[in-house]
C-alpha cells in the first residue's frame, strides 16, 4: 500500500512534470503549504485528463469519474484513502479542514461536459465556470490560512477569469471535440457561425466582447489580492499577471483561435512570474491591450 509520504511524492511529480510554472509559484511558499497544493493539482489533473481522453468512450469516462469520486469520498468518510495519488488529497483536505461539497460541485462540472456540447446563455455558462474555476479557488483557500468575504470573493473571481481565459483560448481546439463554450446568445448576437471557423469582422467583435467580460473577472479580482501579504500575495498577483498575459495573446493572434491555441512560450510565462515575484510591490495593474 501506497505510503502517505508516498503519496504526496507522487502528486508532487504529477504537479511538476505538468506545470513547470506551477513549480515556480511554489518554491516561494512554505515546503508543508507547497505540498498540499500538489495534492490538490493531482486531483483536479487527474479528473480532467478522465474528461478530455476521448480514446474512452463516453461510458467509460463517465465510470472512471465516478470511481474517481467513490475513492475521494470513502476517504473523507474513513479518514483515509488506499489511492497512490488522492492519499494526500484525502489527508489534506481532511487537515485543512477544506468544505468537502467544493469537491463535489467541481465533479459535478467535471462530469456535465462528457455530455453538454454547448450553451445557450452566459447564465449557463457561468454554472460551469463556477465549478470548474471558482471551486478550486475556493478550496485552497483553507490551505493558505486565508478567510473572510472580501478573500473569498476574489478567489471566485479569479478563478473565473483563469477559467473563462482558458476557454477562449481553447475555443478552436473545444470545437475539434464538438464542444462550443461561446453562449449561442452571443454568437447569434454577432453573426458569427462558429463551424465556419472565418476570423472575419464579426467573429473579432464577438471575441473582443468576450475577452472584456475576462477582463472584468479579473478586476473584480484585486480587491482582494490588494489584502494579501507575503508569499501568498505574491504567488497570487503572478497568477494574475500570467493569466492577463495569456488573454492578451488571444489579441496577439488576431483573434485567430481556431489554426492553434494562442499561448505564450514556456520561458516568456516563466519571466513573468519570476518577474512579477520579484517587485518590491506586489500587485499587478496590468491590462489586456487590444
Amino acid at each position: 500500500m501506497t505510503t502517505l509520504q508516498e503519496s504526496y511524492d507522487n502528486c508532487a511529480k504529477l504537479a511538476k512534470d505538468d506545470s513547470r510554472v506551477l513549480d515556480l509559484f511554489l518554491r516561494v511558499l512554505p515546503r508543508s503549504t507547497a505540498r498540499h497544493l500538489q495534492a490538490l493539482w493531482a486531483f483536479y489533473w487527474l479528473t480532467h485528463q478522465i474528461v478530455l481522453d476521448t480514446q474512452q468512450d463516453l461510458d467509460d469516462r463517465r465510470r472512471s469519474l465516478d470511481t474517481i469520486r467513490q475513492k475521494l469520498f470513502d476517504g473523507f468518510h474513513l479518514g483515509e484513502s488506499d489511492h497512490p495519488e488522492l492519499k494526500a488529497t484525502v489527508h489534506t483536505t481532511l487537515e485543512k479542514n477544506i468544505d468537502q461539497d467544493l469537491f463535489s460541485f467541481y465533479l459535478d462540472a467535471e462530469e456535465s461536459d462528457l455530455t453538454t456540447k454547448e450553451y445557450g446563455t452566459f447564465i449557463e455558462l457561468m454554472d460551469r465556470i463556477e465549478g470548474i474555476g471558482a471551486a478550486p479557488g475556493l478550496i485552497v483557500l483553507p490551505v493558505l490560512g486565508l478567510s473572510g468575504e472580501k478573500i473569498t470573493q476574489s478567489a471566485r473571481n479569479l478563478g473565473m477569469a483563469v477559467q473563462f481565459t482558458s476557454i477562449l483560448r481553447h475555443t478552436g481546439r473545444d470545437l475539434q471535440r464538438d464542444r462550443i463554450y461561446i453562449p449561442q446568445e452571443d454568437r447569434e448576437h454577432f453573426g458569427v457561425d462558429i463551424h465556419a471557423e472565418h476570423v472575419d469582422q464579426n467573429w473579432k467583435n464577438l471575441m473582443k466582447f468576450e475577452i472584456d467580460r475576462a477582463e472584468k473577472m479579473h478586476q473584480e479580482a484585486e480587491p482582494g489580492i490588494s489584502a494579501l501579504r507575503g508569499p501568498i500575495r505574491k504567488c497570487v498577483s503572478a497568477g494574475t499577471t500570467l493569466s492577463h498575459a495569456l488573454l492578451g495573446t488571444i489579441s496577439e493572434a488576431q483573434y485567430d483561435v481556431f489554426r492553434q491555441v494562442p499561448n505564450l512560450p514556456n520561458r516568456r510565462k516563466a519571466m513573468i512570474v519570476t518577474k512579477t515575484l520579484a517587485r518590491p510591490s506586489f500587485l499587478s495593474s496590468s491590462r489586456v491591450r487590444r
